[in-house]
């Protein structure tokens, strides 16, 4: 049976508490992704409101944003959410 990934770095000294890795978060909420995106939140509910951002993932009544998506998005010179969907359905269609 495979053991639970370990989150904890032993310190050098064993006097001090083990230190807790941090793990990043695959979504984000308005505020995280504005900050990512260095944005003002309600710059960034704008650009939602406008449709050009990418498409938000819905958990229940919580919106959220993945990061990878964000990040591919930038990295793709911030398209239009239209022209983001073209570009993704190309990119999967060449996968």
């Amino acid at each position: 049976m495979m053991n639970p990934p370990n989150n904890t770095q032993a310190s050098p000294n064993p006097t001090e508490p083990a230190k807790v890795l941090a793990v990043p978060p695959l979504l984000l909420d308005a505020k995280q992704a504005a900050k990512l995106l260095g944005i003002s939140r309600s710059h960034f509910l704008e650009l939602h409101q406008m449709g050009q951002i990418p498409v938000p993932v819905r958990l229940g009544r919580s919106v959220r944003w993945r990061v990878t998506e964000l990040k591919a998005w930038v990295s793709a010179g911030c398209p239009s959410q239209e022209r983001w969907k073209l570009l993704r359905t190309e990119r999967i269609s060449r996968h």
